[in-house]
């Protein structure tokens, strides 16, 4: 058999030239009528099984051109309804992938007489009416169906048409097969535990999805079905942040569809949280959503909303809704929402947000820390560090930890000289002493930045040598601040 490019096309003689046209496939490519009438008249029936670009016969090149007439007389002259190019498909499914109703009329009219199999699917098992319903070729489908194509007829991942046209928010080819007889199940669950309806509420916010939505839950379909405790409808909707499908969906008022956890715990106020989707996110709260609940770790959705990037605004958003012990709750071994964006890259604007409503700086958290030694550690833009720092709830600066370690000692450890000079602007004491006798000086002298250093042999002449074996690992800049503002220098023996 020829492969893929090669072109072998048997019968083509004079008249082929005379047709403007040099071989059967060609002229079924550029849909020249006459030049495959007269080819077929001259004897070219050979050329109706010839292969051309991606093993593709005359009927297979007419077909995907939606040349109907073309069509009519290959398959009149024998040629095979059923072959397959290189991807599988056989005439039909080009028709219905391309839209070609018309040529699918021709075709399906002259195979009366012919065996044009419907039940034919390519090698993931998409049939024609799969096609045409992922395309939304409604005129298709309406074609398809009414010539006996099985509505319920399953590709690969088990998905039927009414899948197909779902997940590509295809709206009239869903009228279609909503409207065909038999319809089938709406609730047809695919391999992935998926129905139609929460294929249709995934994906970008447009009306065609929601009108999808709408037909499927006038037709019967049940928003809340998630076997496995997979995604609800309403849980993907809010993860893509379609407000016009949850719109939709929370005008059918299933109240469980907003209470439904996924396997992992998280509901549809929690998807939309994660995903960063504020207006998704008041929506459903505005719908009743409960802003109290917490997934399988015991996370709640404030917490969750201060590890996205833009969380002040989801902050806000979520703030008139969480009680106070909500606010001040931590998971066991874990911490409260306020601590947890003192340390967050993206939470640290919503630290004076969440004082403002009234979060507790000294609640609960993991490990030996202060509130305020944990906030040291990271890096902070220097103006908000001080808004801080003057919060009438921010905690003293001289809190020490349970190893004796003030927020000086942790900021002055991590090289940050904004966050040095803040602390000591508002009364941080720059002698204090950690458990293990280190001073502010020697967390300085340990913070790994190579800055200029020359000053540290003229420290304490006495121990001299210590401070040069120090010099390696040592903050220029923060050392600097702690001389300037009267640090005794006294490094420890």
């Amino acid at each position: 058999m020829p492969t893929n490019g090669t072109v072998h096309d048997v019968g083509a003689g004079s008249a082929a030239g005379a047709s403007g046209c040099d071989t059967l496939l060609a002229c079924a490519a550029a849909g020249n009528v006459d030049g495959v009438a007269e080819m077929l008249r001259a004897g070219a029936h050979d050329g109706l099984e010839a292969l051309g670009e991606a093993c593709r016969t005359p009927l297979l090149v007419a077909a995907a051109g939606g040349h109907a007439a073309v069509v009519k007389l290959l398959v009149e002259a024998g040629a095979d309804v059923n072959a397959r190019d290189s991807s599988g498909k056989v005439p039909l499914m080009l028709m219905a992938e391309e839209g070609h109703a018309e040529a699918m009329e021709a075709l399906l009219a002259a195979g009366r007489d012919v065996a044009v199999d419907l039940r034919d699917s390519n090698h993931t098992l998409l049939s024609a009416l799969h096609l045409a319903a992922a395309a939304g070729h409604a005129a298709c489908i309406r074609l398809l169906l009414s010539a006996g194509a099985d509505a319920t007829a399953r590709d690969h991942q088990a998905r039927t048409a009414l899948h197909a046209a779902a997940l590509q928010a295809k709206d009239e080819a869903v009228a279609a097969l909503l409207h065909s007889e038999p319809v089938g199940n709406v609730n047809d669950i695919d391999a992935l535990g998926c129905t139609a309806i929460r294929l249709a509420s995934s994906g970008q916010n447009d009306a065609a999805r929601a009108s999808v939505v709408r037909q499927l839950l006038t037709a019967g379909a049940d928003p809340a079905l998630a076997p496995g405790r997979g995604k609800t409808a309403l849980s993907a909707a809010a993860e893509s942040g379609n407000d016009l499908v949850v719109t939709a969906l929370l005008a059918c008022g299933e109240r469980a569809a907003l209470e439904a956890k996924d396997r992992t715990g998280y509901t549809a106020l929690a998807r939309a949280v994660c995903a960063g989707h504020v207006s998704t996110v008041r929506l459903l709260l505005a719908a009743g959503a409960d802003a109290s609940a917490r997934d399988s770790t015991g996370t709640g959705v404030l917490k969750m909303a201060i590890s996205v990037p833009g969380s002040q605004e989801l902050v806000d958003a979520l703030l008139p809704a969480i009680s106070a012990a909500d606010l001040d709750y931590a998971p066991p071994g874990g911490e409260t929402a306020l601590w947890h964006a003192a340390q967050s890259g993206f939470g640290r604007e919503a630290v004076l947000r969440l004082l403002e409503a009234g979060a507790d700086p000294e609640a609960a958290s993991a490990g030996p820390r202060t509130f305020l030694t944990a906030a040291a550690r990271s890096r902070w833009k220097p103006d908000l560090f001080r808004a801080l720092l003057a919060h009438p709830r921010c905690p003293d600066v001289n809190t020490a930890a349970a190893d004796g370690s003030t927020a000086l000692h942790s900021a002055a450890r991590s090289g940050n000289a904004d966050m040095v000079q803040a602390l000591l602007s508002a009364g941080a004491d720059a002698a204090a002493l950690k458990a293990c006798g280190s001073t502010v000086l020697m967390e300085a002298a340990w913070a790994s930045d190579d800055g200029d250093t020359a000053w540290l042999a003229s420290v304490d002449p006495d121990s001299k040598a210590k401070a040069l074996l120090l010099a390696a690992k040592c903050n220029g800049e923060v050392l600097g601040a702690l001389l300037a503002a009267g640090l005794e220098c006294k490094l420890p023996t």
